[in-house]
This record gives C-alpha cells, structure tokens and sequence, in this order.
C-alpha cells in the first residue's frame, strides 16, 4: 500500500518514491483515492488514470531490467507533458501493462 505521506504533490507533479514496489492494484487505488483531496494536483486531475498507469509501468519496466535504476526507481507524474513523452510512455508503459497481465516479472 502506497503511504500518501511519503508521496509529494505539487500543482504540476505527483512524487511516488521507490514506486517500483507497488503493484497496479496498489497505484490505482492511491490514484482513485487522492484525486479528490489534492483538487489542485493537475496531474491527478488533468491526466486520465490509463496515463498514469501507463507511466507508472513504464518505470516500473525499466527499473526491473536495470535501465537507469537511480532514475526509473520512483516516477514523478507530472503535468502537462510533452508530446514525445506521452508518446513514449503510450507505447512502453502499454507494453509493460500487457506484460504484468501475462507475465510474472511484476511480481
């Protein structure tokens, strides 16, 4: 379960430290849940929670295969983003949530 009170919020950024150990379950409900207490949080409001997964996934991806694990341990959603990253989290983060439905290497 995901501790609100090791996660920053910002206007434009959700911070989830060592995000690489939650599960889907475990991101979707910290998303379903902190949307209507941070109602100026953009990325909990603006993206959709496919978006977030999507990212939070691709992380959770390239920390698991020890690609640039300082930087892919946590995931920082943030608000708005550029088309390449939208793009790039679409294609791997979709991937990787295929992956974790058929697959144990989420586990």
């Amino acid at each position: 379960m995901i501790d609100p009170k090791d996660v920053t919020f910002t206007t434009d950024n959700v911070h989830i430290p060592n995000s690489y150990r939650y599960s889907r379950e475990e991101v979707e409900d910290f998303v379903k849940d902190a949307k209507p207490k941070h109602p100026s949080c953009q990325p909990l409001q603006k993206r959709s929670k496919g978006s977030l997964l999507r990212e939070w996934a691709a992380h959770k991806l390239a920390y698991l295969v020890g690609f640039k694990r300082e930087r892919t341990a946590s995931v920082d959603l943030n608000y708005p983003q550029r088309w390449w990253v939208k793009l790039l989290y679409f294609v791997v983060g979709g991937f990787a949530l295929i992956l974790e439905t058929v697959s144990e290497i989420f586990v």
